[in-house]
């Protein structure tokens, strides 16, 4: 099924071919041809189903699952499924406004743009913030939770500090500088799109997997900032315990936040423990 959220990706890979034209100079137009031919055999099956089913020539799904997606999203702060016995099943992190079932999280930005502040950052943290490891959860307090989340925690710390710190390299091949910024745009162009939907924990997995390079160059300089022997002894160990204080804190902020949204279920409290 070719759900809106990948069908974003599209024109970005165009966009990001054209910005490779201009940095390298190396666009093979035949390639890049071929390569968009081979690509659109994924789209056939869903294409087929609908002509057939609906007589609807379109490669996306029938129903307008966009419009269906941004009108929960006004509501809804995130979306879960549970497999717990005797439970309902739908798990709702539902905003603290009190918005119509007919508004779309674009209206919000009109008619009440607090609600949309929270329902949109929601989004945002909510795809950083995959809360619980399991895709259906079985448990509301398993130690999973806490685990999982630290992991996540300092994987984005580290991808921040790569990103950071390939900024700040002023020694940049042509060809790194390409690879970084296509993936930083991939990633924040994806993240902007998909803060309009209703998010689930999976949203995340691509930002997951188009940051690997970053976290990477992150531990990489982590690591070299520790083992500095070119730094004193002292002042080393003051470095190595401003970052570690630094992780800690913001590891702390985002436990707080990810409470504070599974506290927005009505099912979920963790402060409570």
């Amino acid at each position: 099924m070719v759900r809106p959220a990948s069908a974003i990706l599209i024109p970005i890979i165009f966009i990001l071919f054209l910005y490779r034209k201009k940095v390298l100079n190396d666009l093979n137009l035949p390639k890049l041809i071929l390569a968009a031919v081979i690509s659109s055999i994924i789209f056939i099956p869903q294409l087929y189903n609908n002509v057939n089913h609906y007589n609807h020539w379109t490669v996306l799904v029938h129903q307008n699952l966009y419009e269906f997606q941004s009108k929960l999203a006004a509501t809804y702060l995130k979306y879960g499924t549970l497999i717990i016995p005797n439970e309902n099943p739908q798990l709702i992190f539902k905003t603290p406004f009190s918005v119509s079932p007919e508004v779309n999280i674009f209206d919000l930005v009109v008619y009440n743009f607090p609600a949309f502040l929270v329902a949109y950052s929601s989004h945002i943290f909510g795809v950083l913030d995959w809360g619980y490891v399991d895709t259906y959860i079985r448990d509301f307090y398993p130690m999973s939770r806490i685990l999982g989340s630290i992991f996540l925690y300092i994987f984005w710390i580290l991808a921040a500090y790569g990103i950071f710190g390939f900024l700040i390299y002023r020694k940049k091949t042509k060809k790194a500088k390409f690879i970084a910024v296509s993936l930083f745009v991939s990633c924040l162009v994806y993240l902007l799109f998909i803060g309009t939907t209703v998010v689930e924990s999976r949203f995340g997995y691509p930002v997951f997997l188009i940051l690997l390079p970053f976290c990477g160059i992150g531990a990489y300089k982590m690591v070299k900032l520790v083992n500095n022997k070119g730094i004193e002894l002292k002042r080393r160990r003051i470095i190595i315990c401003l970052y570690s204080v630094s992780f800690l804190i913001i590891i702390f902020l985002f436990f707080v936040l990810s409470f504070l949204l599974d506290y927005q279920t009505g099912r979920i409290n963790w402060f409570s423990l």
